[in-house]
């Protein structure tokens, strides 16, 4: 064979690699665009039902009576949840008895007051928090080879699961130090979906009020344990949902639209009631009608957190107590 054969070889080889690179490249930029298309209308949809009234601040009575209520921090620090239930901002228990039942239904699997009382329980004791924090040591601790395998299986067997889907993109967002995911806090997200249980559960007529406006004390020692402001706390909250829902493309997009637009519809209530304001400690009056088995998994747990302090001694004292007749279900 010639050199000019060679060249003319070479030449077209060349050629048939840049075709395909540049293909390959507008492929590629194509498909982002789309992406970047997609995760705009998403946005642009959910900004549309904030403009239609699908969520909205409303009050009963008006601003100042949050500022008034003895659970006012708790009113505020659940704010977003209210918004999202199209519940009044300002009464403790959510008026609407069907919207409380339907939500703790679907979305927590709750329709009784054991099962209600169950979840929070393992909020406080150990919520989500527990295995994010496992899970992300773990991950980080793996040696490379390890951590790659691990990333190719998940990868491969999200296409059958959600859960995997899930997982692959928590260890992706983790081992990638994407969002900052290494550094989560998950205090936040735990404690303030207590405080919405206590409201829903008074909603849904599983809690007395007493006992949930007691309960919502607990939560709230707990948050200004960890955080400084109302707005340090909505953003460890935004930022360990994220981590929670693991979604990605346009549902990620509407999932930080909803967030975003939840946390300026109720920023306002910021500086309607300080940080800081004075709160008694929770009695933990609901310990009482608790299962005791349910009381002895919490007791077992390695509660060193000084927040906790009040909750164990409570289940420590209930477990102490001669075991009876629970109390009456509150309806």
């Amino acid at each position: 064979m010639s050199a000019v054969d060679l060249m003319t070889i070479a030449v077209w080889a060349g050629l048939i690699l840049f075709v395909a690179a540049s293909w390959t490249g507008l492929t590629l930029l194509y498909r982002r665009a789309g992406e970047r298309g997609d995760r705009k209308r998403a946005e642009r949809a959910v900004k549309k039902e904030f403009t239609k009234g699908s969520h909205t601040v409303t009050f009963a009575h008006g601003p100042d009576v949050v500022a008034r209520d003895p659970s006012g921090w708790a009113l505020v620090a659940s704010a977003r949840f209210a918004v999202a239930a199209n519940q009044p901002l300002d009464v403790f228990g959510f008026p609407d008895r069907d919207v409380s039942a339907q939500i703790l239904a679907e979305s927590w699997g709750v329709r009784t007051r054991s099962e209600l009382l169950e979840q929070i329980l393992w909020l406080f004791a150990v919520g989500h928090r527990e295995q994010f924090d496992a899970e992300r040591a773990q991950w980080l601790a793996m040696d490379p080879s390890a951590q790659k395998q691990l990333r190719r299986d998940l990868r491969k067997a999200a296409d059958r699961s959600p859960t995997a889907k899930e997982t692959h993109l928590r260890l992706e967002r983790t081992v990638r130090d994407t969002g900052g995911a290494q550094s989560i806090d998950f205090l936040g997200w735990d404690l303030v979906r207590v405080i919405f249980l206590s409201r829903a559960g008074v909603g849904a007529g599983f809690l007395a009020e007493t006992e949930a406006r007691d309960l919502t004390l607990a939560a709230a020692t707990g948050l200004r344990a960890r955080y400084r402001s109302w707005a340090e706390l909505a953003d460890s909250y935004t930022r360990a949902r994220w981590y929670w829902a693991g979604v990605d493309g346009p549902e990620e997009a509407a999932d930080s639209a909803h967030e975003k637009l939840f946390t300026q519809s109720v920023s306002g209530l910021w500086s309607v009631l300080a940080w800081d304001t004075p709160l008694r400690a929770s009695s933990f009056l609901v310990l009482g009608d608790v299962d005791r088995l349910m009381l002895e998994n919490a007791a077992r747990r390695a509660l060193g957190e000084s927040w906790q302090q009040g909750f164990l001694a409570a289940v420590r004292a209930r477990l102490s107590e001669p075991a009876g007749p629970s109390a009456p279900n509150a309806h």
